[in-house]
């Protein structure tokens, strides 16, 4: 009998808590995300800020990679940070209006020097309350 009070309880609880944190998000209303696997990512962040997306400011970090440093200069505000790794990720934020977050993830160097581009990998929405999804 007290098992079933708990799985009752438990239960309440989930119940209780889930429609709270979904009406504060509905990934529905997200501005629209243009196909973007795969394409540059310069071309990308166009066509999103297009959609209605805006950025969210990144910090730089200490151990700047060359990605970091020329998506910087690039003026892009929302590079959240890249990974010092073989295939150099690279990850982006922005947000709406309607609290959603989009974190892009890119693979590649960024290398204008060398004509060489980052692209998108993935595309992700998330509550901006969530924080990053990966």
């Amino acid at each position: 009998m007290v098992g079933i009070r708990i799985i009752i309880s438990v239960t309440a609880l989930v119940l209780a808590c889930g429609p709270a944190h979904a009406a504060g998000c509905d990934l529905g209303l997200a501005p629209a995300v243009p196909v973007i696997r795969n394409l540059p990512y310069k071309q990308v962040r166009s066509a999103i800020l297009a959609n209605g997306w805006t950025v969210v400011p990144g910090r730089p970090h200490n151990d700047l990679s060359d990605n970091e440093t020329n998506f910087r200069a690039d003026g892009y505000g929302e590079l959240q940070f890249c990974r010092l790794t073989a295939d150099s990720l690279c990850r982006f934020e922005f947000t709406s209006p309607a609290g959603v977050a989009l974190w892009i993830t890119t693979t590649g160097d960024e290398n204008p020097a060398l004509d060489s581009r980052a692209t998108v990998k993935t595309a992700k929405l998330a509550c901006t309350t969530d924080g990053d999804p990966n």
